[in-house]
């Protein structure tokens, strides 16, 4: 429903269709559901008075959960909204480290309704010098599923 929603709603998605489903991604559904929204939500509307006091709440709600409250940094979102396809979010650098990071946002966070493109991930293994990279790289075609059309 909330994949029909957005694709439905696409850029008119208000803070107001963002507030009412965060808060229930983020208090009864799922906490990847809550990370991949707030990245889709802070990338695409980053000044929005709504969004940042939403996002606050929602860190300090989520002391309790040490992984969460990770997944909600600056850093951590940013990686979600790059692994999401938005253009506002910025291309990575390729390091061991990096990817690293890359695929365990894209390990904790994926969320089928807002599906992070593989393709973004393989993408920063294969610029990635480091051998580590390359044999990390192998596994890489099994993870997730590919994200789908925008038209479905």
């Amino acid at each position: 429903l909330l994949r029909r929603l957005l694709l439905e709603r696409g850029d008119t998605f208000s803070d107001e269709d963002y507030l009412g489903t965060i808060t229930e991604l983020c208090t009864i559904w799922s906490r990847a559901g809550c990370v991949a929204l707030l990245a889709r939500w802070r990338a695409t509307r980053p000044t929005s008075g709504e969004m940042l006091a939403v996002l606050h709440f929602v860190r300090e709600k989520s002391s309790f959960d040490p992984p969460l409250a990770d997944a909600l940094l600056p850093p951590s979102l940013d990686r979600a909204a790059w692994l999401l396809g938005l253009s506002a979010a910025p291309r990575p650098t390729a390091s061991w480290e990096t990817a690293s990071r890359f695929h365990e946002t894209f390990r904790d966070g994926y969320f089928h309704a807002l599906p992070f493109h593989r393709d973004r991930l393989i993408e920063i293994f294969d610029a990635c010098d480091d051998p580590r990279c390359r044999e990390a790289r192998k596994d890489l075609d099994t993870l997730g599923a590919p994200a789908p059309p925008p038209n479905e």
